[in-house]
């Protein structure tokens, strides 16, 4: 299995990064980078052929939008039209489910 994130390095370079997009791009890239790592490894691991291409493409996907994800959260691109937005209601209670149990809800 792929090894155990160390989130201090992100936040270091965070916190050195002070609006400078390019650190944030690479903190973007790294952060993407051992999401999909971390999938491929899951997905060896239950015997899933990771050189289909179907499963390329599809983790490409996952690549591509939770790369967006962080560069709009980060500051480095803007929100696109509420209108194209795709929400995946598991997905929303997921991270309102780990919003609330870190005690960061608003209510």
């Amino acid at each position: 299995m792929a090894k155990i994130l160390d989130l201090n390095a992100y936040r270091d370079k965070l916190n050195s990064a002070r609006g400078d997009n390019q650190i944030l791009q690479e903190v973007v890239d790294d952060a993407c980078r051992e999401i999909v790592e971390n999938a491929v490894w899951i997905a060896k691991d239950l015997d899933v052929d990771i050189t289909s291409m179907d499963f390329i493409a599809s983790l490409s996907g996952v690549f591509h939008y939770y790369s967006q994800a962080l560069e709009i959260g980060l500051g480095i691109k803007q929100p696109s039209n509420e209108g194209f937005k795709v929400i995946a209601e598991d997905v929303k209670q997921w991270i309102d489910s780990i919003h609330e149990s870190k005690g960061d809800s608003d209510e």
